[in-house]
């Protein structure tokens, strides 16, 4: 800011202005600076919740099909008695039947990848959870150097089953919770609930498939 003094031909002050131009021009350049700012930040938060909003859908795609393993096989042991290793093994052959979507893999780490542009840290935790499941049905058929099976136990295969779907929903939170309030509250709800199978194939299982009787109710 400067004072512009103005003087009459005698050399006595005739008047005495402000200027004004210089604050007026660094004012300008902030303002545009600080909107040019807020736009950026605009453009970015939508594209990080587009991102986000991606990698939840895959990520839920991934648990709904580990929870629809674990219903499948909760329904079977209704109707019949099936010891450990009888589960384990149709557990292998439920996850053949329904081998799940072949471009899941492909597009997940597509969606990792992007978020990895905004949050490294995010993406590292999420990268890998779409093999899972592979991983453990992996498990079942390792074999050693020499070519025998090397029996990975039940136990320890249940045991990183269950946790890598905690890990999963650990995931689904986190990733919601960035993408917004509404977000958190419908996968609050959605874990609430218990895995369901198709209605179809629970009336086909009711037709074709009878409970097991108890001794006690036996004729």
């Amino acid at each position: 800011m400067r004072w512009r003094v103005k003087r009459d031909p005698l050399g006595r002050t005739a008047n005495v202005q402000m200027d004004t131009s210089t604050p007026l021009a660094v004012g300008s350049i902030v303002l545009g600076w600080l909107l040019n700012e807020l736009s950026h930040r605009r453009r970015t938060s939508a594209a990080r919740r587009e991102t986000l909003g991606r990698a939840l859908a895959e990520l839920l795609e991934i648990h709904n099909y580990v929870r629809a393993l674990d219903a499948m096989l909760t329904e079977l042991q209704k109707r019949w008695p099936l010891t450990k290793e009888e589960q384990d093994s149709l557990l292998m052959i439920l996850e053949h039947l329904l081998p799940g979507d072949a471009t899941l893999p492909e597009r997940y780490n597509r969606v990792v990848d992007a978020v990895a542009a905004t949050d490294p840290f995010l993406a590292f935790r999420l990268r890998s959870k779409d093999r899972m499941v592979p991983f453990i049905a992996k498990l079942r058929t390792l074999q050693l150097p020499d070519g025998s099976a090397a029996s990975v136990p039940i136990e320890l295969r249940e045991l990183l089953r269950k946790a890598g779907s905690d890990a999963l929903e650990d995931n689904l939170r986190e990733v919601a919770a960035g993408f917004g309030l509404q977000a958190r509250w419908k996968l609050w709800r959605h874990l609430r609930r218990s895995p369901e199978i198709p209605e179809e194939l629970q009336k086909w299982l009711d037709g074709t498939v009878s409970a097991p009787v108890s001794a006690g109710g036996a004729a």
